[in-house]
């Protein structure tokens, strides 16, 4: 579960977005909105360190961005094994009509393997 954010700006409210590092970034900038109205002053080193908000809006952007970019990349190795996964199903499927066919045409012929042999036995047994 993601920490809480205050996402509460002067004039404004960030709803979550439920997403962490989404809201993190709306928490940065509701920040920023709560300390100056203008963006003009959110570089001040006053508040957090000598490059001030505009440097946590962008690191927490960039933390967003990785973080989103490495579920890109976990969700495109996953579509390849599925489609790997489909192909294997799908040659599966077809050995499996390959093999349903020939024991169909087996069972076919069957009948007249068996008519031919009895036809057989019985011409050397004298018969018909």
């Amino acid at each position: 579960m993601s920490e809480p954010r205050y996402m509460r700006a002067y004039y404004h409210e960030f709803k979550p977005t439920e997403c962490d590092s989404v809201d993190a970034v709306l928490e940065a900038i509701a920040m920023a909105g709560r300390a100056y109205h203008s963006t003009e002053c959110w570089d001040e080193a006053e508040h957090l360190g000598p490059e001030g908000y505009w440097t946590l809006i962008q690191t927490r952007a960039n933390e967003a961005a990785t973080l989103i970019r490495r579920l890109e990349a976990e969700n495109a190795a996953q579509a390849k094994r599925i489609a790997k996964l489909e192909e294997a199903l799908r040659k599966l499927i077809d050995t499996q009509q390959a093999w349903k066919d020939q024991v169909s045409a087996i069972i076919r012929r069957a009948p007249n393997v068996h008519q031919r042999a009895i036809d057989r036995a019985r011409a050397a047994l004298g018969g018909d």
